[in-house]
């Protein structure tokens, strides 16, 4: 099952934020894989709130004018971005961490980043 999620998740890889919200089941799969292993992964209620705001941060996004939408261009990055976005969710970074940590990784993205964490701790 493990390697179902994987090749799933790979054939995702240039699959931008926008675009993987068409597919609610594809998008949970990616979700779990995600952050299995993090903080709060195991519990199956927080897990399925958690991919709820994912969905809702995704359709809010198609919606706001002027948003720069991140250069999530494989897997690792795709990844990266949903574990860190858990974290946020879960309270356990700050938006002062998420925020400096996505920019690192992403120079030039912090207005993009304080927006979506506003979005993820609403």
């Amino acid at each position: 099952m493990k390697l179902l999620k994987l090749l799933i998740l790979a054939a995702f890889t240039a699959v931008t934020l926008s675009s993987i919200s068409g597919c609610a089941s594809m998008q949970n799969m990616i979700v779990e894989n995600s952050i299995e292993g993090t903080k709060g992964s195991e519990d199956s209620k927080k897990v399925a709130a958690f991919e709820k705001k994912f969905t809702q941060v995704l359709e809010d996004i198609k919606k706001k004018d002027g948003y720069k939408k991140l250069p999530l261009e494989d897997e690792e990055d795709l990844a990266w971005f949903i574990n860190l976005s858990f974290k946020l969710w879960d309270k356990q970074i700050s938006k002062a961490e998420y925020i400096t940590v996505g920019e690192k990784k992403f120079p030039g993205y912090k207005e993009t980043f304080e927006y979506l964490a506003d979005e993820f701790r609403k």
